[in-house]
């Protein structure tokens, strides 16, 4: 890992002391946040390349943006980007009164550009604009759509950038038609698409872990064929014991983390107002 990388742990719904001693105990620099707006690190800001770009606090809770690390994974040169990334911004609010499909990833690339410009961008579906067999369904308001279930990116996907390893939960995807669309972007970028069924371990959105340049891997200790999957690609997978979860978690290790440059103060990028 860089030594200039930090990882700075929010409240969360619960175990903050386990991931923060885990993070310490890999020698990792940690620092534990204590005020109850920060409980979610990763909505608030994207670190990548050196960069940060803040998110559009203090609506975070109807709010989407490029600096809303929920609705992105990070490549070495590329972003995933959920297509939910839209929803409530001034990007949704920029397309026709009912836009296509087609229409909303032009405007979402667009938008991404101006954040990360130079970097490759992938707009991946969420499930949110599809029905089940993977036809286009968009609502007739998207800017009031809030399914929950499927807006985060890392939510049902994980991404390896040092292993060129992407992985998708199948537990919450029940279109194969969706699921080529992520097929079609790990053969453009020469990633390894992994299906995972999330139902086998007695954790909910597993797959929402914390990945650290040089290969660790930070996961939930109780899910356990997760763990042995990603042993098996030379990664170094470390568990953290966490909380028994409800049935629906607000979220999970990397919601309630986030990288920084330990010379930064990742205070300054962190909203008051949550």
């Amino acid at each position: 890992m860089d030594s200039d990388l930090g990882v700075i742990v929010g409240l969360g719904i619960g175990g903050q002391d386990g991931i923060y001693r885990t993070l310490l105990d890999h020698g990792i620099n940690a620092t534990k946040l204590s005020h109850v707006c920060h409980a979610w690190p990763r909505d608030h800001y994207v670190y990548f390349n050196g960069r940060y770009v803040k998110s559009d606090f203090p609506a975070c809770l109807s709010s989407r943006s490029f600096g809303e690390g929920g609705f992105i994974l990070l490549g070495d040169d590329f972003l995933l980007v959920s297509d939910m990334v839209c929803v409530n911004t001034d990007i949704y609010d920029s397309l026709p009164n009912i836009p296509t499909y087609d229409q909303i990833k032009e405007a979402i690339v667009a938008e991404g550009r101006k954040h990360f410009p130079g970097i490759r961008i992938h707009v991946v579906p969420s499930g949110c604009f599809h029905d089940r067999s993977g036809c286009v369904n968009i609502p007739s308001d998207v800017r009031l759509y809030s399914d929950q279930k499927y807006q985060h990116i890392d939510i049902f996907s994980l991404l390896v950038p040092e292993r060129k390893l992407l992985l998708l939960d199948t537990f919450y995807w029940e279109s194969a038609a969706l699921t080529r669309e992520y097929d079609a972007v790990a053969e453009q970028e020469g990633l390894r698409l992994i299906r995972y069924d999330s139902s086998q371990d007695d954790v909910r959105i597993p797959l929402n872990s914390l990945v650290i340049p040089g290969g660790k891997v930070f996961v939930n200790s109780k899910a356990r064929s997760l763990i042995r999957l990603l042993n098996g690609e030379d990664l170094e997978v470390i568990g953290v014991e966490m909380p028994p979860q409800i049935a629906d978690p607000t979220g999970g290790i990397r919601c309630q983390t986030n990288l920084h440059d330990v010379r930064d103060d990742p205070l300054e990028y962190l909203s008051d107002e949550y």
